[in-house]
């Protein structure tokens, strides 16, 4: 099975998925998109509001702003493809519980598997701590590069954390630099 029908059976299971409690509560299971030959890709936490009302990932105010800053940096979204570690909004945009993380890790696992990019970009403290295995101090380790599974993985804040608090949109915004700097010394696909 090549990347594409891989992605297009991830897509189909997660749509039924009802592994956790999340699914009970979701209008539309948020699977991930972009460019299925991608060079990265970039794992948030969960879906918000406008991401469960449309099924698709980072397009309510913290994907304008990674949208804005990527193309800032000369990436454009179609470049790259973008996911969650949990597949349903969590009620009231908490964080994700364990067993929900661990609930849909076989889907993000297949991803990677299925896109096979070079570069992992992990956003804000619970994908990186999920992705990592370990507890991550995000504002000591972002920016980082880091080996993890044969790949590359940078370590960034969220974008709703820039929005949250502006002192940290310099900080996203420079992670987003450090991820494009490489992206740009890497061949296409």
């Amino acid at each position: 099975m090549n990347g594409l029908e891989s992605l297009e059976s991830i897509r189909q299971a997660v749509e039924v998925c009802a592994r956790c409690p999340l699914s009970a509560g979701r209008m539309h299971a948020v699977v991930g998109e972009g460019n299925p030959l991608a060079n990265v890709i970039l794992i948030g936490e969960a879906p918000g509001a406008s991401e469960d009302e449309a099924g698709k990932p980072f397009i309510g105010r913290s994907g304008q702003l990674l949208t804005r800053v990527l193309e800032e940096n000369g990436i454009s979204r179609g470049d790259v493809f973008i996911t969650n570690i949990v597949r349903c909004r969590p009620p009231g945009n908490r964080d994700p519980k364990p067993q929900e993380i661990t609930a849909c890790s076989p889907f993000l696992t297949a991803q990677i598997a299925a896109i096979n990019p070079p570069l992992l970009c992990v956003m804000g403290r619970h994908a990186a701590s999920t992705l990592l295995g370990r507890p991550v101090k995000i504002m000591q380790e972002h920016g980082l590069w880091l080996s993890h599974a044969g790949r590359e993985l940078l370590i960034a804040l969220h974008p709703s954390a820039a929005l949250r608090m502006p002192k940290f949109r310099e900080a996203f915004e420079y992670d987003m630099k450090v991820l494009a700097d490489r992206l740009k010394a890497l061949p296409a696909r």
